[in-house]
């Protein structure tokens, strides 16, 4: 990943997802709110090396959260920012300490529930939508193959759609898991700020966005 001006390993982000899943709540599952994608990303991974689920909401309103909570009684909010969900135990993955990680990286189990996605519902009511770690992982790699990133030179990505959404998940997340590909932490919104993440990353880049914003 790329943060704050500089580079990730992996390594550091085995390290920073293992400590997190020792600080976890015992709980069997986490709402994922993280708007910074690597916090995201750091707390995707560790949730499911506690063998927890994430549930990642189509938005961060807090009626959206309510509901999910009403569903999932146990869960707890992952959020790297100040706001606060009535009535929802809040747990903040940051500050991202620098420590000693596992040599390689954990196994996780095939079967493992490791996110229930929710449709934004813009044609009926939200659906839940189930992802074992396997459909995760088959769907990266065919997805890196398809984008021709599966080999070659490392790739330094920037999305502009959050991580919370299928698309984002898959392209920003669940890709930098399987290929020579790092992403950027950012979610830039107006054009200036894409361009300005772009240029922030070394060659060769990858924009993954929308066609509004690339209309923009």
């Amino acid at each position: 990943a790329h943060r704050d001006g500089r580079a990730i390993s992996v390594a550091e982000f085995l390290a920073h997802a293992s400590a997190l899943a020792d600080r976890l709540p015992a709980r069997g599952h986490a709402i994922n709110l993280c708007s910074d994608r690597y916090h995201f990303a750091v707390g995707f991974a560790a949730v499911m090396l506690a063998r927890q689920t994430n549930l990642l909401p189509p938005n961060r309103l807090a009626a959206t959260v309510a509901e999910l909570r009403s569903d999932y009684p146990d869960a707890y909010v992952l959020n790297d920012d100040d706001a606060v969900y009535t009535d929802a135990e809040h747990f903040d993955p940051r500050p991202l300490r620098v420590c000693e990680g596992p040599a390689s990286a954990p196994t996780i189990a095939a079967d493992h529930l490791a996110a229930i996605v929710f449709t934004s519902g813009s044609t009926g009511g939200s659906k839940a939508l189930a992802k074992p770690w396997n459909t995760l992982l088959t769907g990266a790699r065919i997805n890196a193959a398809e984008m021709g990133l599966a080999d070659g030179p490392a790739r330094h990505l920037v999305a502009t759609v959050p991580p919370q959404h299928m698309y984002g998940l898959e392209t920003s997340i669940l890709v930098p898991c399987v290929a020579p590909v790092a992403a950027s932490a950012t979610r830039p919104f107006t054009p200036l700020d894409i361009h300005d993440a772009l240029v922030a990353l070394p060659a060769p880049r990858l924009l993954v966005s929308t066609p509004v914003h690339l209309r923009a």
